[in-house]
């Protein structure tokens, strides 16, 4: 890991995309995560190498400051996403007060799919922290978010909804949420065929729902027709999901 890092300041594509290959190999051999766990890193690593991988961060971090290709941001974001998912607190507070979250979620937007998909859960990782969340709320996240919850790529789409769904946790992102529309494309999102897009779609459903503007906005006939609909369905996750959604939706104090 050390001699991985010592190279990370130059600049030659040829040698860095090899270089990050072999620092995401590292990092996901190093760990103990099952094979069918979803999203979540758990690095494991002697004493002798923990000082470098501390390092690592604000390297990867610098990486993308910089310009470069679309094939190193794609590995600088994944290495970045394994860091943040390490399952230690203070490596993502690191990240996040190197500024990490305004720099992943620049990519948001790429025309790159993979760059965008990259950073949305790269961004979405970081804002399981409440400081991600407060960063997230400063650099105007929320926006950006929004912006390709409607992609047409799935995992695009997936991977927004999600990281929305974490930051609604915040009540001031909730009444972002709600103020910049993106409840009026839920239930296009929830007649979409991709179980993730529909999954993650209710979950945001249910988290925004405390907002009682939002709360009012989401309760039509057809979006309770289309939830109703849902808690028949025979992925019993999704039919759960479906069943908290509506009942957030139809709550009344």
């Amino acid at each position: 890991m050390r001699k991985i890092l010592k190279a990370f300041g130059r600049n030659d594509n040829e040698l860095m995309e090899p270089l990050f290959d072999t620092a995401l190999h590292v990092s996901s051999t190093s760990g103990g995560r099952p094979r069918d766990e979803p999203a979540r890193v758990r690095f494991v690593c002697p004493r002798s190498c923990a000082a470098s991988i501390a390092r690592y961060p604000a390297v990867v971090l610098e990486k993308l400051k910089r310009d470069t290709s679309d094939s190193i941001r794609v590995r600088a974001l994944k290495l970045l996403k394994a860091f943040v998912n390490d399952g230690i607190p203070s490596t993502v507070l690191s990240i996040v007060e190197l500024g990490g979250v305004d720099i992943a979620a620049k990519f948001i937007s790429s025309k790159h799919k993979e760059v965008r998909t990259e950073a949305l859960q790269t961004t979405g990782a970081m804002l399981y922290l409440e400081q991600g969340r407060e960063s997230a709320m400063l650099t105007g996240v929320a926006k950006k978010l929004c912006g390709v919850l409607q992609d047409r790529d799935s995992t695009v789409s997936v991977a927004a909804a999600g990281a929305l769904m974490v930051l609604a946790v915040h009540d001031s992102a909730k009444r972002e949420i709600y103020e910049l529309g993106a409840h009026t494309g839920f239930l296009a999102l929830l007649h979409r065929p991709e179980y993730g897009v529909q999954l993650n779609t209710l979950k945001l459903v249910t988290v925004l729902a405390a907002h009682p503007l939002a709360r009012d906005a989401m309760r039509t006939k057809q979006m309770e027709k289309t939830m109703r609909d849902m808690t028949e369905d025979a992925n019993e996750l999704l039919a759960r999901s479906a069943k908290l959604a509506l009942r957030a939706v139809l709550w009344t104090p």
